[in-house]
């Protein structure tokens, strides 16, 4: 049960970090958007299928799902500091 919700939590974060750097780029609705929240979104799918056909999950010295969270913190952390228009154009 604690995997479950542990997954299932980790799903609403990586399409909420695909929405976050909507945001941040100013993108509009587009098909440019749906494909950067399947960018954001692919890693951590990838190594949810891999555990469940496996049955271990084995990280890679730098994976998508953690390394890209940090990376996404920090184009926050910039684009909060700076603002998102001067910065990212």
């Amino acid at each position: 049960m604690g995997m479950l919700f542990d997954h299932g939590v980790d799903a609403l974060v990586a399409l909420t970090n695909s929405h976050m750097l909507m945001r941040m780029f100013s993108m509009p609705p587009s098909p440019y958007g749906i494909f950067s929240q399947m960018v954001a979104a692919t890693p951590f799918y990838f190594v949810t299928i891999e555990q469940y056909y496996t049955g271990e999950m084995n990280f890679p010295a730098i994976n998508g799902v953690e390394e890209g969270s940090i990376v996404i913190l920090a184009c926050s952390i910039v684009t909060g500091w700076i603002g998102n228009v001067k910065f990212w154009t």
